[in-house]
C-alpha cells in the first residue's frame, strides 16, 4: 500500500460533533429534463447542526442520487470532519481494473456538468485496508457528501463533508454488493488508492447491512 500521491488537509483526525445529525426522509422520486446531467432516482437527506429550538439550529436538506456513488480510497489515516485531498489524475475515474469502460468514458472528462453531476453522488471516503482485503475493528471509514471538485494542473482535489461514520471492516466484508471487487473480481478495492464511479444505490446496500443509522 502506498500514500505517496495523497496530500491531506487539515491533518488531523476528529471525532464527529455529536450536535450533528442526519435525518433520512422517505425516498422521493423527481423527473428531470436533464437526464444526461442529473438523475430520476434520488432520495433526501437533512444535515443540522444543533439543537431544534435552540439558537444557531439550522437543518439543510441533501438531495443524492441514489443510482452512483463515488468510492474514494486514499492512503492516510481515516477523516471524519470536513476536509479535502488531492490525487493524481492517472488514479482518478480511469483504471480499468476499478471503473468500467462506459463509466470512464462518461465521468473522466470531469467538465463543469460532469462535475456537477458527480458531486450528487454520496461518497464512501475510506483509506487503504491496514491488511491485504481486511482491517482492524477500530478502522473507519465515512459516508460523504463530496462538495467540490477542482481540476487542477498538478492534480485533481475533491473536497467532502462527512455524514456518517462505517466500520471499514464491515464495508470490505460487502465487496460483491458494493462492487468493489475490481473487474476480475479477484481483489478489494479498499487496498489501493484511487477514485472511481459505481453504478449502485449506496445507501440500499448499507441498509440492507444494517449500517444505515437512519433505516434502524
Amino acid at each position: 500500500m502506498s500514500n505517496e500521491i495523497i496530500h491531506r488537509q487539515p491533518g488531523s483526525l476528529a471525532t464527529p460533533d455529536p450536535k450533528s445529525t442526519i435525518q433520512q426522509e422517505a425516498e422521493k422520486i423527481y423527473n428531470i429534463d436533464r437526464v444526461n446531467e442529473f438523475h430520476a432516482h434520488t432520495s433526501q437527506i437533512l444535515i443540522s447542526t444543533g439543537l431544534p429550538g435552540m439558537p444557531g439550529y439550522t437543518a439543510t436538506p441533501l438531495t443524492y442520487s441514489r443510482d452512483y456513488y463515488n468510492l474514494i480510497v486514499y492512503g492516510q489515516e481515516p477523516m471524519l470532519t470536513d476536509c479535502h485531498i488531492t490525487f493524481e489524475k492517472k488514479r482518478c475515474l480511469v483504471e480499468l481494473d476499478n471503473i468500467t469502460e462506459e463509466l470512464r468514458d462518461r465521468f473522466s472528462p470531469l467538465t463543469a456538468e460532469i462535475i456537477e453531476e458527480l458531486k450528487s453522488f454520496l461518497c464512501i471516503l475510506a483509506c487503504e485496508n491496514r491488511h491485504n482485503g481486511w482491517t482492524d475493528e477500530d478502522h473507519y471509514a465515512s459516508v460523504a457528501q463530496l462538495t467540490d471538485i477542482k481540476n487542477r494542473s498538478n492534480g485533481i482535489e475533491l473536497y467532502f463533508h462527512p455524514l456518517f461514520a462505517v466500520p471499514q471492516e464491515r464495508i470490505s466484508q460487502l465487496v460483491f454488493e458494493l462492487g468493489i471487487c475490481g473487474r476480475y473480481k479477484k481483489f478489494n478495492e479498499l487496498n489501493h488508492s484511487h477514485w472511481t464511479v459505481k453504478e449502485i444505490d449506496l445507501m440500499e446496500v448499507l441498509g440492507d447491512a444494517g449500517l444505515n443509522p437512519f433505516t434502524r
